[in-house]
């Protein structure tokens, strides 16, 4: 499907077989899959700045192994401290510790850069 056009014609949706109802707006166009809200799309689409990254932090869409591993960027994007506090008190959570499932050297790593 990906990359096929939508069906020009009511007929043609049915005999393709897509699921939900055809749309006159989108007939012959490519068809896309939107793209998801995930902490890489923001990045990219907003840039490494504290703005993106108190978004990220604030709305829970970072994941424990991506906050660790872009401690320093978050850092030097210059979030406030507000920010910190909650980024601290997550990274240093024994119960979000041992969710996380990382090795004693990510860890390491992370200080390491600090």
């Amino acid at each position: 499907i990906l990359g096929k056009k939508y069906p020009v014609t009511q007929d043609d949706f049915y005999r393709s077989r897509l699921s939900g109802n055809w749309d006159e707006s989108k007939a012959g166009k490519r068809m896309k899959v939107p793209t998801p809200y995930t902490w890489e799309t923001q990045l990219a689409a907003n840039g490494n700045n504290s703005k993106t990254w108190t978004e990220l932090i604030l709305s829970r869409k970072l994941p424990y192994m991506a906050m660790l591993r872009n401690l320093r960027n978050i850092i030097q994007a210059g979030v406030n401290e507000n920010i910190h506090k909650i980024v601290q008190k997550k990274l240093s959570s024994p119960e979000d510790i041992k969710r996380s499932k990382q090795f004693p050297f990510r860890f390491l790593s992370a200080y390491a850069v600090l």
